[in-house]
Protein backbone atom coordinates (compact mmCIF):
# COMPACT_ATOMS: atom_id res chain seq x y z
CA UNK A 1 0.00 0.00 0.00
CA UNK A 2 1.51 3.89 -0.96
CA UNK A 3 0.37 6.63 1.34
CA UNK A 4 1.30 10.09 1.28
CA UNK A 5 2.66 11.77 4.73
CA UNK A 6 0.62 14.25 6.56
CA UNK A 7 1.40 17.84 5.68
CA UNK A 8 0.22 19.11 9.19
CA UNK A 9 0.61 22.86 8.30
CA UNK A 10 -2.07 23.02 5.28
CA UNK A 11 -4.31 19.90 7.29
CA UNK A 12 -3.76 17.24 4.30
CA UNK A 13 -4.53 13.45 6.41
CA UNK A 14 -2.55 10.56 5.26
CA UNK A 15 -3.88 9.08 1.81
CA UNK A 16 -3.77 5.65 1.11
CA UNK A 17 -3.94 4.31 -2.41
CA UNK A 18 -7.54 3.16 -3.44
CA UNK A 19 -9.20 5.91 -1.28
CA UNK A 20 -10.28 7.53 -4.32
CA UNK A 21 -13.14 9.60 -2.98
CA UNK A 22 -11.23 11.14 0.56
CA UNK A 23 -8.78 12.31 -3.12
CA UNK A 24 -11.69 13.55 -4.46
CA UNK A 25 -12.80 15.67 -1.19
CA UNK A 26 -9.32 16.58 -0.53
CA UNK A 27 -8.53 18.12 -4.17
CA UNK A 28 -11.77 19.80 -4.13
CA UNK A 29 -10.96 21.74 -0.77
CA UNK A 30 -7.43 22.57 -1.91
CA UNK A 31 -9.15 24.17 -5.12
CA UNK A 32 -11.29 26.46 -3.02
CA UNK A 33 -8.57 27.33 -0.57
CA UNK A 34 -6.52 28.53 -3.60
CA UNK A 35 -9.14 30.61 -4.82
CA UNK A 36 -10.03 32.48 -1.85
CA UNK A 37 -6.30 32.55 -1.13
CA UNK A 38 -6.21 34.22 -4.76
CA UNK A 39 -8.89 36.31 -4.78
CA UNK A 40 -7.73 38.52 -1.69
CA UNK A 41 -4.40 39.08 -3.14
CA UNK A 42 -6.33 40.50 -6.18
CA UNK A 43 -8.89 42.75 -4.60
CA UNK A 44 -5.87 44.68 -2.69
CA UNK A 45 -5.16 47.87 -4.38
CA UNK A 46 -1.82 48.21 -5.36
CA UNK A 47 1.11 49.12 -3.11
CA UNK A 48 -1.38 48.66 0.04
CA UNK A 49 -0.29 47.80 3.37
CA UNK A 50 -2.46 45.11 3.72
CA UNK A 51 -0.74 43.62 0.17
CA UNK A 52 2.48 44.04 1.38
CA UNK A 53 2.32 43.09 4.78
CA UNK A 54 0.92 39.63 4.29
CA UNK A 55 3.21 38.91 1.35
CA UNK A 56 6.33 39.94 3.29
CA UNK A 57 4.81 38.14 6.61
CA UNK A 58 3.70 34.66 5.18
CA UNK A 59 5.17 34.26 1.57
CA UNK A 60 1.56 34.27 -0.04
CA UNK A 61 3.29 33.61 -3.29
CA UNK A 62 5.09 30.69 -2.24
CA UNK A 63 2.29 29.95 -0.39
CA UNK A 64 0.07 29.48 -4.03
CA UNK A 65 2.31 27.43 -5.72
CA UNK A 66 2.41 25.29 -3.03
CA UNK A 67 -0.92 24.71 -3.36
CA UNK A 68 -1.49 24.49 -6.73
CA UNK A 69 1.02 21.71 -6.87
CA UNK A 70 -0.19 19.55 -4.45
CA UNK A 71 -3.41 19.92 -5.70
CA UNK A 72 -1.98 18.76 -8.87
CA UNK A 73 -0.33 16.09 -7.48
CA UNK A 74 -3.56 15.15 -5.39
CA UNK A 75 -6.07 14.88 -8.09
CA UNK A 76 -3.77 12.60 -10.35
CA UNK A 77 -3.31 10.57 -7.23
CA UNK A 78 -7.34 10.07 -7.85
CA UNK A 79 -7.02 9.13 -11.08
CA UNK A 80 -4.77 6.55 -10.37
CA UNK A 81 -6.84 4.95 -7.36
CA UNK A 82 -10.05 5.57 -8.64
CA UNK A 83 -12.11 1.87 -9.51
CA UNK A 84 -12.41 0.61 -13.13
CA UNK A 85 -15.26 2.18 -14.93
CA UNK A 86 -18.61 -0.13 -15.44
CA UNK A 87 -17.41 0.59 -19.58
CA UNK A 88 -13.81 -0.22 -18.58
CA UNK A 89 -15.05 -3.89 -17.03
CA UNK A 90 -17.20 -4.44 -20.28
CA UNK A 91 -14.26 -4.18 -22.30
CA UNK A 92 -12.33 -6.50 -20.16
CA UNK A 93 -14.61 -8.87 -20.77
CA UNK A 94 -14.98 -8.58 -24.69
CA UNK A 95 -11.15 -9.60 -25.21
CA UNK A 96 -12.42 -13.09 -24.29
CA UNK A 97 -12.25 -14.37 -20.47
CA UNK A 98 -14.58 -17.60 -20.23
CA UNK A 99 -12.76 -20.90 -19.58
CA UNK A 100 -12.56 -23.29 -22.13
CA UNK A 101 -13.00 -26.79 -21.64
CA UNK A 102 -12.11 -29.26 -24.16
CA UNK A 103 -12.81 -32.66 -23.96
CA UNK A 104 -10.65 -35.89 -25.58
CA UNK A 105 -11.57 -38.95 -27.80
CA UNK A 106 -11.64 -42.32 -27.37
CA UNK A 107 -8.46 -44.24 -27.21
CA UNK A 108 -6.89 -40.22 -26.23
CA UNK A 109 -5.82 -38.31 -23.80
CA UNK A 110 -5.77 -34.52 -22.60
CA UNK A 111 -2.11 -34.55 -24.44
CA UNK A 112 -3.24 -34.36 -27.59
CA UNK A 113 -4.89 -31.25 -27.19
CA UNK A 114 -1.83 -29.78 -25.82
CA UNK A 115 -0.48 -28.10 -28.75
CA UNK A 116 -4.40 -26.69 -29.97
CA UNK A 117 -4.05 -25.35 -26.32
CA UNK A 118 -0.99 -23.29 -26.50
CA UNK A 119 -2.56 -21.68 -29.86
CA UNK A 120 -5.82 -20.77 -27.76
CA UNK A 121 -4.42 -19.43 -25.18
CA UNK A 122 -2.22 -17.35 -26.94
CA UNK A 123 -5.53 -15.18 -28.24
CA UNK A 124 -7.76 -16.25 -25.63
CA UNK A 125 -7.29 -14.57 -21.87
CA UNK A 126 -9.05 -17.05 -19.99
CA UNK A 127 -8.14 -20.09 -18.93
CA UNK A 128 -8.23 -22.96 -21.19
CA UNK A 129 -8.31 -26.14 -19.72
CA UNK A 130 -7.74 -30.32 -21.31
CA UNK A 131 -10.13 -32.98 -19.46
CA UNK A 132 -8.36 -36.29 -18.39
CA UNK A 133 -10.65 -38.86 -18.78
CA UNK A 134 -9.91 -41.82 -16.13
CA UNK A 135 -8.30 -44.51 -18.15
CA UNK A 136 -7.34 -42.44 -20.45
CA UNK A 137 -3.64 -40.43 -21.44
CA UNK A 138 -1.67 -39.68 -18.14
CA UNK A 139 -4.10 -41.77 -16.20
CA UNK A 140 -4.10 -44.24 -18.06
CA UNK A 141 -2.89 -45.79 -14.51
CA UNK A 142 -6.10 -45.75 -13.28
CA UNK A 143 -8.15 -47.89 -15.99
CA UNK A 144 -10.31 -50.90 -14.77
CA UNK A 145 -13.33 -52.73 -15.40
CA UNK A 146 -15.61 -50.09 -13.37
CA UNK A 147 -14.27 -47.35 -15.30
CA UNK A 148 -17.93 -46.29 -17.43
CA UNK A 149 -19.50 -43.30 -19.07
CA UNK A 150 -20.52 -41.61 -15.86
CA UNK A 151 -17.03 -42.01 -14.52
CA UNK A 152 -16.02 -39.76 -17.64
CA UNK A 153 -19.19 -37.59 -16.92
CA UNK A 154 -18.14 -37.06 -13.31
CA UNK A 155 -14.29 -35.88 -14.66
CA UNK A 156 -15.62 -33.13 -16.39
CA UNK A 157 -18.05 -32.22 -13.99
CA UNK A 158 -15.58 -32.12 -10.91
CA UNK A 159 -12.84 -30.39 -13.00
CA UNK A 160 -15.98 -27.50 -14.07
CA UNK A 161 -17.31 -27.60 -9.79
CA UNK A 162 -13.71 -27.69 -8.51
CA UNK A 163 -12.21 -24.99 -10.81
CA UNK A 164 -15.19 -23.02 -9.69
CA UNK A 165 -15.76 -22.76 -13.25
CA UNK A 166 -19.00 -20.36 -14.84
CA UNK A 167 -20.04 -19.72 -18.37
CA UNK A 168 -17.59 -22.47 -19.56
CA UNK A 169 -17.11 -22.94 -23.71
CA UNK A 170 -17.60 -27.05 -23.64
CA UNK A 171 -16.12 -28.68 -26.45
CA UNK A 172 -16.26 -32.45 -27.08
CA UNK A 173 -14.50 -34.27 -29.89
CA UNK A 174 -15.55 -37.85 -31.64
CA UNK A 175 -16.83 -39.89 -28.49
CA UNK A 176 -16.07 -36.53 -26.12
CA UNK A 177 -19.09 -35.40 -27.50
CA UNK A 178 -21.12 -38.27 -25.69
CA UNK A 179 -18.66 -37.16 -22.46
CA UNK A 180 -20.02 -32.87 -23.54
CA UNK A 181 -23.51 -34.11 -23.76
CA UNK A 182 -23.41 -36.21 -19.89
CA UNK A 183 -21.92 -32.83 -18.27
CA UNK A 184 -24.60 -30.65 -19.52
CA UNK A 185 -27.25 -33.01 -18.24
CA UNK A 186 -25.85 -32.64 -14.78
CA UNK A 187 -24.53 -29.00 -14.66
CA UNK A 188 -26.18 -27.10 -17.57
CA UNK A 189 -25.97 -23.78 -15.15
CA UNK A 190 -22.53 -23.55 -15.69
CA UNK A 191 -22.57 -24.28 -19.78
CA UNK A 192 -22.14 -20.91 -21.87
CA UNK A 193 -22.20 -23.08 -25.07
CA UNK A 194 -21.34 -26.50 -27.00
CA UNK A 195 -19.69 -27.60 -29.69
CA UNK A 196 -18.88 -31.08 -31.16
CA UNK A 197 -16.49 -31.82 -32.98
CA UNK A 198 -16.78 -34.55 -35.26
CA UNK A 199 -18.47 -36.31 -32.55
CA UNK A 200 -21.43 -38.52 -31.46
CA UNK A 201 -24.68 -36.67 -31.19
CA UNK A 202 -27.05 -38.87 -29.02
CA UNK A 203 -30.58 -38.83 -27.71
CA UNK A 204 -31.23 -40.02 -24.35
CA UNK A 205 -31.11 -44.06 -24.31
CA UNK A 206 -28.57 -44.19 -27.27
CA UNK A 207 -24.81 -45.32 -26.56
CA UNK A 208 -21.72 -45.06 -29.05
CA UNK A 209 -22.36 -48.00 -31.13
CA UNK A 210 -26.33 -46.85 -31.96
CA UNK A 211 -25.76 -45.16 -34.84
CA UNK A 212 -22.41 -46.69 -36.30
CA UNK A 213 -21.90 -46.75 -39.50
CA UNK A 214 -20.07 -49.90 -39.40
CA UNK A 215 -23.16 -52.41 -37.89
CA UNK A 216 -20.69 -54.78 -36.82
CA UNK A 217 -18.20 -52.64 -35.12
CA UNK A 218 -19.31 -53.10 -31.24
CA UNK A 219 -19.03 -56.78 -32.20
CA UNK A 220 -15.65 -56.60 -33.59
CA UNK A 221 -15.13 -54.25 -30.23
CA UNK A 222 -16.10 -56.51 -27.84
CA UNK A 223 -14.19 -59.23 -29.20
CA UNK A 224 -10.91 -57.68 -29.36
CA UNK A 225 -11.85 -56.38 -25.31
CA UNK A 226 -12.07 -60.31 -25.22
CA UNK A 227 -9.03 -61.22 -26.95
CA UNK A 228 -6.27 -58.60 -25.82
CA UNK A 229 -8.12 -56.52 -22.82
CA UNK A 230 -9.25 -58.99 -20.38
CA UNK A 231 -12.63 -58.45 -21.88
CA UNK A 232 -13.43 -55.08 -20.54
CA UNK A 233 -10.36 -52.78 -22.42
CA UNK A 234 -10.36 -52.08 -26.14
CA UNK A 235 -6.52 -52.50 -27.31
CA UNK A 236 -4.62 -50.38 -30.03
CA UNK A 237 -4.81 -51.78 -33.06
CA UNK A 238 -2.95 -49.03 -34.83
CA UNK A 239 0.45 -47.70 -35.15
CA UNK A 240 0.52 -45.55 -32.61
CA UNK A 241 2.70 -42.51 -32.99
CA UNK A 242 0.63 -40.56 -30.96
CA UNK A 243 0.47 -42.79 -27.26
CA UNK A 244 -3.06 -43.62 -27.54
CA UNK A 245 -4.40 -45.86 -25.04
CA UNK A 246 -6.81 -48.85 -24.55
CA UNK A 247 -10.37 -47.29 -24.46
CA UNK A 248 -12.77 -48.97 -21.64
CA UNK A 249 -15.95 -50.60 -23.57
CA UNK A 250 -18.27 -50.24 -20.50
CA UNK A 251 -17.96 -46.17 -21.44
CA UNK A 252 -19.55 -46.79 -25.37
CA UNK A 253 -21.95 -49.46 -24.35
CA UNK A 254 -23.95 -47.87 -21.59
CA UNK A 255 -26.73 -45.28 -22.62
CA UNK A 256 -26.53 -41.80 -22.23
CA UNK A 257 -29.48 -40.65 -20.03
CA UNK A 258 -31.15 -37.11 -20.79
CA UNK A 259 -33.88 -35.74 -19.20
CA UNK A 260 -32.77 -32.24 -18.25
CA UNK A 261 -34.46 -29.67 -20.21
CA UNK A 262 -32.11 -26.94 -19.31
CA UNK A 263 -29.43 -28.99 -20.82
CA UNK A 264 -31.99 -27.90 -24.27
CA UNK A 265 -31.38 -24.07 -24.13
CA UNK A 266 -27.34 -24.24 -24.20
CA UNK A 267 -26.42 -23.06 -27.56
CA UNK A 268 -24.73 -25.31 -29.43
CA UNK A 269 -22.72 -26.23 -32.53
CA UNK A 270 -22.10 -29.76 -35.12
CA UNK A 271 -18.50 -29.76 -36.61
CA UNK A 272 -18.46 -31.90 -39.91
CA UNK A 273 -14.64 -33.63 -40.38
CA UNK A 274 -15.54 -35.12 -44.20
CA UNK A 275 -11.50 -35.76 -44.86
CA UNK A 276 -11.77 -33.81 -47.95
CA UNK A 277 -14.69 -35.82 -49.15
CA UNK A 278 -17.86 -35.05 -50.02
CA UNK A 279 -20.34 -34.74 -46.74
CA UNK A 280 -22.99 -36.98 -47.71
CA UNK A 281 -20.68 -40.10 -47.44
CA UNK A 282 -19.15 -39.36 -44.15
CA UNK A 283 -19.50 -41.47 -41.53
CA UNK A 284 -20.59 -39.10 -39.26
CA UNK A 285 -23.36 -37.24 -41.78
CA UNK A 286 -26.71 -38.72 -39.63
CA UNK A 287 -24.56 -36.86 -36.16
CA UNK A 288 -24.39 -33.60 -38.75
CA UNK A 289 -28.17 -34.01 -39.93
CA UNK A 290 -29.30 -34.36 -36.19
CA UNK A 291 -27.30 -31.31 -34.94
CA UNK A 292 -29.54 -28.96 -38.00
CA UNK A 293 -32.44 -30.58 -37.08
CA UNK A 294 -32.03 -29.37 -33.45
CA UNK A 295 -30.97 -25.67 -34.80
CA UNK A 296 -27.52 -26.01 -33.66
CA UNK A 297 -25.10 -24.37 -35.67
CA UNK A 298 -23.34 -26.43 -38.03
CA UNK A 299 -19.93 -26.28 -39.70
CA UNK A 300 -18.22 -28.38 -42.27
CA UNK A 301 -14.46 -28.91 -42.51
CA UNK A 302 -12.17 -30.82 -45.00
CA UNK A 303 -9.95 -32.23 -42.00
CA UNK A 304 -9.46 -35.59 -41.42
CA UNK A 305 -10.49 -37.17 -37.51
CA UNK A 306 -7.90 -35.59 -35.80
CA UNK A 307 -6.97 -32.36 -37.04
CA UNK A 308 -5.96 -31.23 -34.05
CA UNK A 309 -3.27 -33.36 -34.11
CA UNK A 310 -1.90 -32.05 -37.92
CA UNK A 311 -3.30 -28.46 -37.94
CA UNK A 312 -3.43 -27.25 -34.46
CA UNK A 313 -3.39 -23.56 -35.05
CA UNK A 314 -6.11 -23.90 -38.01
CA UNK A 315 -8.51 -25.40 -35.65
CA UNK A 316 -7.73 -23.28 -32.92
CA UNK A 317 -8.27 -20.39 -35.03
CA UNK A 318 -12.03 -21.66 -35.62
CA UNK A 319 -12.67 -22.36 -31.98
CA UNK A 320 -12.11 -19.05 -31.22
CA UNK A 321 -14.53 -18.24 -33.53
CA UNK A 322 -17.02 -20.15 -31.14
CA UNK A 323 -15.38 -18.73 -27.85
CA UNK A 324 -15.85 -15.03 -29.41
CA UNK A 325 -19.81 -15.69 -29.66
CA UNK A 326 -19.90 -16.23 -26.38
CA UNK A 327 -18.32 -13.16 -25.70
CA UNK A 328 -20.10 -11.48 -27.68
CA UNK A 329 -23.87 -12.28 -26.30
CA UNK A 330 -22.71 -10.49 -22.93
Amino acid sequence: MMSLKPVSKLGVVVVRRGFGRNLTALGAGLTRKLGMLTRRVNMAPANSSMQASRLSSIGLKAGLQNLAILMALVLAGNAFCQEPAASEGKAATAAGTNPIVIVHGAWGGRHHWKETAAELQKAWKGPVYRAALTGQGERAHLASPSVNLKTHIDDVKNLIEFEDLQNVILFGHSYGGIVISGVAEVIPDRIARMAYLDASLLDSGENFFTHDSDPKRQQKLTQRAKEAGDGWAIPVDWPNAMRDVPHPLATMTDKLILENEAREKIPAEYWAFTDGGPLEKDSRVFYYRRAQERGYVVKEFKWGHNPHRESPQEVASEMLKTAALVETAK
